[in-house]
């Protein structure tokens, strides 16, 4: 999540809800400042968002969440 508006706020919220990784630059500005006040108002822990100043840094974060979070799911492609 970089700056925007209520738009972006709504994406966020919908991300939330459907348990996505979320990546929230901070210091870009928008609704980037309004994040841990929703998180508050919205009783929701900081599960799955990750926050950073650097852009490489929270990008590399977020595929580590990824590659974590998809190496415990069960193998769908395996024959039974």
């Amino acid at each position: 999540m970089v700056g925007g508006r209520i738009g972006t706020l709504n994406e966020l919220t919908i991300a939330i809800e459907e348990r996505k990784p979320i990546g929230v630059l901070l210091g870009s500005g928008g609704m980037t400042n309004e994040v841990e006040a929703v998180l508050k108002a919205a009783k929701r822990a900081r599960t799955g968002i990750i926050f950073g100043h650097d852009p490489a840094e929270l990008v590399d974060d977020l595929i580590d969440l990824i590659e974590t979070k998809s190496s415990k799911l069960p193998d769908l492609t395996s024959e039974i």
